[in-house]
């Protein structure tokens, strides 16, 4: 049975959750609107619908599925839109990784295999989803920190003028770096704290702590998991917002302290989940403060990426 204890924290999680999809939903339908109106309908901006749609079908029906979590076992609906909630948004980054390596037909097939196996297409078990899920994430950061890592270095040697290439780490922001390299860039912080966030899952999908025998570890497993997706949904959904409309939604400056810094989403997102880990720890419950997250619209000086889905 699962305790009241774990309710609360399942219920905190839940709908802090779907709190912040909802904001991130409202506030980005003018750009919505734009990719609907503006571009002709591809298969990228169905997968794109059905990520956003389905992560808040998912936690709508998490919310209604509370009352009934007498085994800690989730219903088969939540379950269904779950699968096509991380589906969907991986997708959505198999695409980007598939523009980014054309010409390398192994590096597609590779991350064509981990996509199945995050869809449960070739598992047995759900344990092994969730874990195949946060190897493909690892994977899609490992070649977007390679891809950015790279950069030309011209010289003149013997009289000639020669190009050769270096690597540096992509995280600090350079003159030379383009609009996609600074949309990819921003995206690695996020990728970072999902990747962190499905490390802290893996005990609690294989035994002896799985969630599913183990009620008590319920509340534990939900506020990273719930967080993770709309995390890797928000991401997925604003690199190809990003590199569709050329819009940033950031300062391009080489300062990263501004308000639109890809790391404010960190107290953003954290303190909704305040309530769940107090509970957790036995504390006393803060109030939560509204963090006010100022969005720029961009409507000059970008055009649209030549590299785009």
């Amino acid at each position: 049975m699962v305790s009241s204890t774990m309710m609360r924290v399942y219920g905190s999680s839940v709908f802090s959750s779907l709190t912040i999809m909802t904001w991130d939903f409202l506030g980005h339908i003018p750009e919505d609107v734009r990719l609907l109106q503006g571009y002709r309908v591809t298969l990228p901006l169905i997968v794109y619908l059905i990520a956003r749609i389905s992560t808040l079908a998912f936690l709508l029906s998490a919310i209604e599925d509370g009352p009934r979590l007498t085994g800690g076992i989730i219903l088969a609906r939540t379950d269904a839109l779950l699968l096509i909630q991380r589906g969907s948004t991986s997708i959505l980054l198999y695409l980007r990784v598939h523009a980014l390596y054309q010409s390398n037909l192994y590096v597609k097939i590779l991350f064509w295999i981990c996509l199945l196996g995050v869809t449960a297409s070739c598992v047995l078990k759900d344990s092994m989803s969730g874990i195949c899920s946060g190897i493909f994430d690892v994977f899609v950061f490992c070649a977007i920190f390679w891809k950015l890592g790279w950069y030309p270095d011209t010289r003149v040697i013997g009289g000639r003028q020669q190009v050769c290439w270096k690597f540096r780490i992509p995280f600090r922001r350079k003159p030379d770096h383009t609009l996609t390299d600074r949309i990819l860039q921003d995206s690695l912080y996020y990728l970072l704290v999902a990747i962190a966030l499905k490390i802290f899952q893996i005990p609690f999908l294989v035994p002896p702590l799985s969630a599913v025998k183990h009620p008590r570890y319920l509340g534990w497993y939900t506020l990273t998991f719930i967080l993770d997706a709309v995390l890797v949904c928000i991401i997925s959904s604003k690199i190809f917002r990003d590199m569709k409309l050329g819009l940033p939604g950031l300062h391009l400056e080489t300062s990263t302290t501004d308000e639109t810094s890809p790391i404010s989403v960190i107290p953003l997102i954290l303190p909704s989940f305040y309530e769940a880990s107090a509970t957790l720890r036995g504390g006393r419950l803060g109030e939560l403060g509204i963090i006010r997250h100022k969005k720029q619209f961009r409507e000059d000086g970008f055009c649209a990426c030549t590299d785009a889905f």
